[in-house]
């Protein structure tokens, strides 16, 4: 192993962690069931649109507000506070409580019964999964050996077309059996578990501005000098048209097919 020890490494070491050697296996199979349990719980509702305006008597509008606007816009900007929060603060702590803030509000949309219940719900979920990424990257790039930190953030990031795929399969087969209702709580439940094993065993890193390298930049400055590259604000926007086409068709995509072919 390069680097340091173990303990070396939880302490904020980050050239400690190998992620297919002995601890760093650990971690990087917990972030990834953690990443994989994201996305499962944030395409649980797709799959169950048909059965959940049917309940509720909800209109395609207040689906589209319900999981799309209302989860957008509060994803978005609690994603820029957490991640400044881990930075400042600890990544562990801060990823390990959305976890079980999401994980809970996932369980407890089962008991929604009107369409403010299901955008309170779903905002308190937005709220707990926009810290998923920031913090699992901050550990990730903190407790692994530069030369592995790519292939550990690739497999991080397989947990988005595993849950996706999960939470579509699940989400519906649990509807089939029973209701969409009894759907959210059984999906909800196994975050609660990771949030312990999280909090309790991922590894303590040093905070952001800590590192003993170049003096720590503010928050803003950071903001401005990114806004200020042409290559950023290019991907950016690419990246923001994407997100519009793709959540719209990952909303409404299985209830049209539904819909249309039955």
């Amino acid at each position: 192993m390069q680097g340091g020890t173990g303990n070396e490494a939880d302490q904020g070491d980050p050239a400690g962690l190998q992620p297919f050697a002995g601890r760093g296996l650990y971690v990087i199979i917990l972030l990834v069931l953690i990443n994989i349990v994201n996305f499962v719980d944030r395409q649980l509702p797709f799959i169950l649109i048909g059965s959940i305006k049917a309940d509720l008597q909800l209109s395609d509008t207040q689906i589209g507000l319900m999981a799309g606007l209302s989860f957008a816009i509060v994803y978005s900007f609690a994603g820029l506070v957490l991640g400044r929060i881990a930075d400042r603060w600890n990544p562990r702590k801060v990823l390990s409580l959305s976890l079980l803030v999401w994980s809970l509000a996932t369980a407890l949309t089962g008991f929604a019964q009107n369409f403010l219940h299901m955008v309170v719900s779903r905002v308190a979920v937005a709220a707990g999964e926009a810290g998923s990424t920031p913090t699992g990257h901050a550990l990730i790039s903190r407790s692994y050996v530069a030369d592995r930190r790519a292939i550990a953030l690739a497999l991080f990031s397989c947990g988005v077309p595993i849950g996706s795929t999960l939470g579509l399969g699940l989400g519906g087969w649990i509807n089939d059996l029973s209701n969409w209702r009894v759907a959210f709580f059984i999906v909800g439940l196994p975050g609660l578990l990771l949030a312990l094993l999280a909090w309790f065993t991922l590894p303590e890193v040093r905070r952001a501005d800590s590192s003993g390298g170049a003096a720590p930049t503010s928050y803003g400055a950071g903001l401005r000098y990114l806004f200020a590259l042409p290559s950023f604000r290019n991907m950016a926007a690419a990246s923001s048209l994407y997100a519009i086409g793709s959540y719209a068709m990952n909303v409404f995509g299985p209830a049209f097919l539904m819909r249309v072919h039955g």
